[in-house]
């Protein structure tokens, strides 16, 4: 009786049995003399005559021939390499029928031996036509390759979540919009979890709970994810339960994710450009009431000078127009290519105030420093504020107010230069404390100079207003004057 190295023979009532099912045929093949004998089935299935292939035998050649030209090597090296190792086989084929159609077949043979160690002698095995499955399979592989490819040409990560057991099937534009080969991830939900913003993770739970329970028909978020290289990733992520039990147990879900960081980086800069056009637009409105507001102090002071009303005039019309070339100077003054000389930035400044004043009324001290455009808007925005608020409160509200300004270059952490500031108010009003309230002007210049990397101090002392500001200087900072302008 043949035998098989590691079975029994009593496999072959498997044979039998298998032949009893739907679609399944059997074979018994005489290695030795070169009969394969098989049952109806297979005889229909390989189109060949049932008696002859059933009872007399065909050589193993014979239903090679049926087998499709670009399958039959594949299936020869099987066989060959079955029989020569007495090794037990499974491959799947096409048949070529009569009329011209494949059909789909897996067939699985026991090869066996007269004794251990010698040459195979029999071969028996089923073959199965699984042309049904195959097909479906393929065309489901078919359909699975097109939404890759359409998924692909759209940029589009994908995931298949296996609920149950957590398992995600990710592809690889899912990984590569993260910086990793698929391979490096794991296929599970913690994986997802784990790279997940912990500022989106309530609200992603929340979106996805609400989905899963039936509340809302998809699953939708604008959600941080963690670059391999540390960074954060905007991506809008979609799907939807794609399987539910019986019972209405979510048991899958699939979808897509989209990569939008830099539509929310335009969004961002959307939403800072228009806040700076709100706050310029607020600074306008703002510098034409300080305007309106200077105008009443500068007639007063030019009032308490003469009684002669055409010197009156004059004075009022010098003064102004000294304001107006302010105005324009601290907006327009910058260049690109040379920035802006905050002594001509002080003098400009001070300008409408200066017109009729003693010389002692100002003191400017400093070095020659060129600012940028940052630096001297925020510059010219503070002096202004300051000088204006001096004007109808403090020390250029009087005829005898004294203003100073001094300013050096120090050197700060890493050799950064650091501009330093003070503005010093005396023989104004007596100062009593600080406003009750802080107004739109002094907000403004505190939230310029922070937007410096700046800070800004002020002492309200009895004698006078003492105001300190200080911010790095990115700008080209010029030769160091051994002497200040002494006045203006």
């Amino acid at each position: 009786m043949p035998t098989k190295a590691g079975t029994d023979v009593e496999n072959l009532t498997l044979a039998a049995a298998l032949a009893a099912a739907k679609g399944v045929g059997t074979f018994d093949w005489l290695v030795s003399e070169d009969v394969v004998r098989v049952d109806g089935r297979i005889a229909e299935l390989y189109g060949l005559d049932p008696k002859r292939s059933g009872e007399d035998g065909l050589p193993v050649e014979d239903y090679l021939n049926c087998i499709h030209e670009d399958d039959r090597p594949r299936v020869e090296a099987t066989l060959q390499s079955a029989v020569a190792d007495v090794e037990d086989y499974q491959i799947e084929y096409r048949i070529v029928q009569p009329d011209g159609t494949d059909v789909w077949c897996r067939a699985q043979g026991q090869v066996m031996s007269n004794e251990d160690g010698g040459p195979a002698v029999r071969v028996v095995g089923v073959v199965i036509d699984i042309d049904d499955a195959k097909r479906t399979n393929l065309a489901v592989e078919i359909k699975e390759a097109q939404l890759e490819a359409v998924l692909e040409g759209a940029g589009l990560g994908s995931w298949t979540w296996s609920i149950e057991t957590g398992q995600v099937r990710y592809n690889e534009r899912w990984a590569g919009m993260l910086g990793y080969r698929l391979e490096e991830l794991e296929q599970t939900f913690d994986q997802f979890e784990r790279l997940l913003h912990p500022g989106d993770r309530e609200r992603a739970k929340r979106a996805l709970d609400a989905h899963l329970c039936g509340d809302a028909p998809t699953y939708s978020e604008e959600i941080r994810l963690r670059h391999k290289e540390g960074r954060w990733v905007w991506v809008k992520t979609t799907g939807a339960v794609t399987y539910r039990n019986d019972q209405g147990t979510p048991l899958v879900a699939s979808g897509t994710h989209e990569d939008i960081s830099l539509r929310r980086e335009q969004e961002a800069a959307l939403a800072q450009a228009k806040a700076q056009v709100e706050l310029a637009l607020r600074e306008v409105n703002h510098r034409v009431q300080n305007l309106f507001a200077l105008v009443p102090a500068l007639v007063s002071l030019s009032a308490n000078e003469t009684d002669d009303a055409g010197e009156l005039a004059d004075k009022i019309r010098s003064r102004v127009g000294a304001l107006a070339r302010s105005h324009s100077l601290t907006l327009n003054a910058y260049n690109r290519d040379e920035g802006v000389d905050l002594e001509s930035l002080v003098a400009a400044v001070l300008e409408p105030y200066a017109v009729s004043r003693a010389e002692s009324g100002f003191a400017v001290q400093g070095p020659h420093v060129r600012l940028n455009e940052g630096e001297a808007n925020a510059a010219s925005l503070t002096l202004h504020e300051l000088a204006t608020n001096a004007a109808k409160h403090g020390a250029l509200s009087v005829p005898e107010g004294r203003v100073s300004i001094d300013w050096e270059v120090l050197t700060g952490a890493a050799d950064t230069p650091i501009m330093a500031l003070r503005w010093l108010e005396r023989a104004g009003p007596a100062v009593v404390g600080p406003p009750s309230r802080q107004g739109f002007g002094t907000r403004l210049i505190d939230s310029l100079i922070r937007s410096l990397r700046g800070e800004i101090s002020r002492n309200w002392a009895e004698d006078g207003l003492t105001v300190d500001v200080r911010f790095p200087l990115i700008g080209a900072v010029g030769e160091v004057a051994a002497e200040g302008n002494g006045g203006l």
